[in-house]
């Protein structure tokens, strides 16, 4: 609904690029798109008629002729659902202990039964050209000169910068809202009290990090429930939101001080789930080092944050410490970053020219700036669009991300049709495709930039197979692997005491545990408890816990009642027993590190094996849920579904060099693309 609302945009912007005199002309589109609402727009540019406003009209007429690419989103629905951060404001001053996001939802649940769910579907468009009035523009940008030509820290930021990082009075489809007079004074002063005011990554940092502290806090569970785009205000009122919206409160409010700020982002990870934003600095300064994509066991937040799992607590994972088919993926892996920006972008601009009706997927703007090559060392492409799709003037590259391919970057088809695609990240697997009917649809091979640089085109063999050995249908990242850690170097043992001063060894663990573990036991004493040891200074953590003893010739498992360090049986314990993978038991503290097991009065045993996991994802292969493998060949095509009877699946006469999928038809969401080489499973 919103794209097809672009069709008028487009006109302009086609007009726009073929005049000779583009300012005056962009002007022209701007009061042209404004309606009657014009008037409001050329009483800015004359309220700046004088000869010592000759800059700031400069600035009025940067922000105008650039705001037929600006709208923000509004519903009849948003009003009364305001009121959630009215209420949530008020009940935080009166209870400070309250977490704003339990609240905020009780509040939402509240609300919704009266009225109703708000529904994205409901939202509509309104451009800001038609919105916006003179006094707003004109304090907006009084307020702008002010912070940057008082404030220390400004003193070196060039008109471009300023115009582009500190002008805005937005910066992505959040309402609009008078938030510089408010917050001037208030960064300002927080600006001052910095160690070095003068330095202007220093003070960044210093402010970023009140800002991040005591204003609003990124909750991950709070965009699911809420997401639409939030005001500057009601960011506030809630003290909470998505990583973007609190990425744009801090924006905005940075801003507010004369720090030219914005959010660069990845609209998708190239080999994980979701997306990504980071609040940008622009300084000039450029990185040392460039991230390649490579499998490393480095923390690279610095560049981009959250790009990896690995951090400086993690221990450093050698060959080895899990089995050889398994490789621990410390990356999520950047196929494109792009920069908000309020100057319309020349390279989307001919995208949106040439584009036909119904050819541009969701998500494209015009004011999103290319800066791949800013953060990684990156590859280019030109892709040939066969006949069959003569037709279009656009084509994409699109990634995979829960269960689809989405679009990361896009460009023009040439008279030839050839499409060229430059500063794309390595080592992420890409499938071309066109935009058309509201859905992507492929149009050749999927391929992937090796270290060199070069194109790896991926294509199944119609005439060798092999057999596979699947262990997961997920990447084994480091943080899960983290897990198995916490658990090295714990202990397993029997006592007949419950206090276990008695305490016999019956297994210790000197591995790293890759999921599910089935031990024996060689002790051949009888006990009535059972223990866990977690390792010295870790938390006693497990997702299950099982032991078995012999009875009648058969091993069995035994039954009793878990319990912890203080004698308690509470209803956590008993997680480690549910047979679910995805529930765990871990304890408050080191200092409660361990987890018992009785056996009950009169009753002892001698344990001969136990089972035991880890905290985990449970994306391995689990006994007796249901998979099924597919390999690409223009679509998904199913190679057959299995019920799994072991802790693997077997697959033979697979097509070599496939590109496959697994899905779990018994349950979780989480899979990735992955090739078969040398015996394992290799992870995109």
């Amino acid at each position: 609904m919103i794209m097809r609302k672009f069709i008028w945009l487009t006109i302009l912007v086609l007009f726009f690029s073929s005049c000779q005199n583009q300012e005056k002309k962009a002007l022209e589109i701007a009061f042209s798109q404004a309606g009657s609402n014009k008037n409001e727009l050329k009483k800015v540019l004359d309220h700046y008629s004088e000869p010592k406003d000759s800059l700031k009209k400069q600035a009025a007429i940067f922000l105008i002729k650039n705001m037929p690419a600006h709208y923000f989103l509004e519903s009849k629905e948003f009003d009364r659902y305001n009121r959630i951060f009215d209420i949530l404001e008020t009940q935080l001053v009166k209870h400070t202990d309250y977490e704003s996001f339990n609240l905020l939802t009780s509040i939402m649940d509240s609300i919704e039964k009266i009225d109703g769910r708000l529904s994205m579907q409901n939202l509509n468009q309104q451009n800001d050209t038609r919105r916006v009035s003179a006094n707003f523009i004109i304090q907006n940008i009084d307020y702008a000169f002010r912070a940057w030509k008082k404030n220390p820290w400004s003193k070196n930021i060039d008109f471009n910068c300023f115009c582009d990082y500190i002008l805005p009075y937005r910066l992505y489809l959040e309402p609009i809202e008078n938030w510089r007079p408010p917050f001037y004074d208030i960064v300002t002063e927080m600006g001052n009290q910095s160690p070095n005011p003068k330095d202007i990554k220093e003070t960044y940092l210093y402010l970023h990090k009140i800002l991040t502290k005591s204003y609003a806090h990124v909750d991950t569970k709070f965009e699911p429930r809420y997401p639409f785009p939030m005001s500057f205000s009601n960011v506030q009122k809630a003290g909470i939101g998505s990583c973007f919206q609190t990425g744009i409160f801090q924006t905005m409010a940075l801003r507010s001080a004369g720090l030219p700020v914005t959010i660069d982002y990845t609209p998708y990870w190239g080999g994980y789930k979701g997306s990504h934003s980071r609040l940008k600095l622009i300084s000039g300064e450029k990185y040392k080092k460039l991230l390649t994509n490579e499998n490393l066991q480095e923390d690279v937040s610095s560049i981009f944050k959250s790009s990896n799992f690995f951090n400086k607590k993690m221990p450093r994972f050698a060959p080895g410490d899990f089995p050889e088919n398994v490789t621990v993926t410390f990356n999520k892996l950047i196929p494109k970053v792009y920069r908000y920006t309020w100057s319309i972008q020349p390279e989307r601009l001919q995208i949106m020219n040439k584009a036909k009706n119904g050819e541009i997927a969701p998500g494209f703007r015009l004011y999103e700036k290319d800066v791949t090559n800013e953060y990684l060392v990156c590859g280019n492409t030109t892709i040939y669009m066969d006949c069959n799709f003569s037709r279009h003037k656009i084509a994409y590259l699109t990634v995979f991300n829960n269960g689809s391919w989405v679009p990361v970057a896009s460009s023009v088809i040439n008279q030839e049709g050839y499409a060229s695609f430059k500063n794309m990240g390595k080592k992420i697997i890409y499938l071309p495709a066109v935009y058309e009917e509201n859905r992507m649809v492929p149009t050749g091979k999927p391929f992937y930039f090796n270290d060199r640089g070069n194109v790896v085109t991926i294509s199944a063999s119609k005439q060798h197979v092999q057999d596979i050995k699947i262990i997961s249908k997920y990447p084994f990242f480091a943080i899960i692997a983290y897990h198995a850690f916490e658990v090295k170097g714990g202990k397993f043992e029997g006592a007949n005491k419950s206090d276990f001063s008695d305490a016999d060894s019956l297994l210790g663990i000197n591995y790293l545990p890759y999921y599910y573990q089935e031990v024996n036991v060689k002790n051949s004493k009888a006990f009535r408890y059972l223990r866990f040891v977690a390792p010295k200074n870790q938390k006693c953590s497990l997702a299950e816990l099982k032991f078995y003893g012999v009875e009648d010739g058969d091993t069995m498992q035994i039954q009793g009642t878990f319990f912890d360090i203080k004698g308690s049986d509470t209803p956590i314990l008993q997680k480690v027993a549910d047979n679910n993978l995805e529930t765990f038991y871990e304890s408050d503290s080191e200092k409660l590190n361990w987890i018992g097991f009785d056996l009950g009065e009169t009753i002892k045993r001698r344990i001969v094996k136990i089972d035991f996991c880890p905290r985990n994802d449970a994306n391995c292969i689990i006994p007796e849920k249901e998979y099924e493998l597919f390999f690409w060949n223009k679509d998904w095509v199913s190679l057959g579904k299995q019920k799994a009877s072991k802790r693997y699946l077997i697959y033979k006469n697979i097509p070599t060099g496939a590109l496959l999928l697994l899905k779990c038809h018994s349950g979780g969401k989480e899979e990735r693309i992955f090739l078969y080489e040398k015996d394992k499973q290799v992870w995109f």
